[in-house]
């Protein structure tokens, strides 16, 4: 692969992962600005999609990367940096549903779903359908879907970044897709043949 070079960014853009860690955990702010470039939209979605609200998943990545250098403490270097930082956004995603769930937060679903019906809309569009189904899939098969189906990473990508086996992957996948439909076809039934 051909290096990519900037004359703002020059040097960093043509550096790979791996060194940019070094270089970041020597302190370097350069290099964290550059992964953060490279990384944070990508570290975004996996939250968002995670746990379905914009507001938090924005939390989730800015504090992650606000800690950038302690987080690559534990970067060893044997999987793909990009599967470790998803790794540490599905962490970092899951444990905000517990803290919800400790707080006994009621679900955002019943809430979109009474501002959809006040604002006389017929049907939702197929991604906020998806949105908010997501909500009611248990948060590792929720996990799953959303690296594997929305964010499109591969299996081995994805099995990385929730720390389990390709096989347990799929497992996940599997009773994920499944718990989707279901909540589709119950609660959007205008939808339920949307794939």
């Amino acid at each position: 692969m051909r290096p990519r070079f900037n004359l703002l960014r020059g040097f960093w853009l043509a550096q790979d992962d791996g060194t940019l860690a070094r270089l970041a955990l020597r302190g370097d702010l350069r290099a964290q600005d550059e992964l953060i470039s490279r990384y944070y939209t990508r570290v975004y979605r996996v939250a968002c999609g995670i746990l379905c609200e914009h507001h938090s998943a924005l939390d989730v990545a800015q504090n992650l990367f606000a800690r950038l250098r302690r987080v690559l403490r534990h970067y060893d270097g044997r999987s793909a940096l990009r599967s470790y930082l998803y790794r540490a956004a599905v962490n970092a995603a899951l444990d905000e549903l517990r803290r919800r769930k400790r707080r006994a937060e009621t679900s955002q679903l019943p809430e979109a779903l009474r501002a959809a019906a006040d604002r006389g809309q017929k049907a939702l569009e197929a991604a906020e359908v998806v949105r908010l189904a997501l909500s009611e899939v248990p948060s590792r098969q929720r996990a799953a879907v959303v690296l594997r189906d929305i964010q499109g990473l591969g299996t081995e990508e994805a099995a990385n970044a929730l720390g389990i086996t390709p096989s347990g992957l799929r497992t996940l996948l599997g009773e994920g897709r499944l718990r989707l439909k279901q909540v589709i076809e119950k609660r959007f039934p205008e939808f339920a043949d949307w794939s």
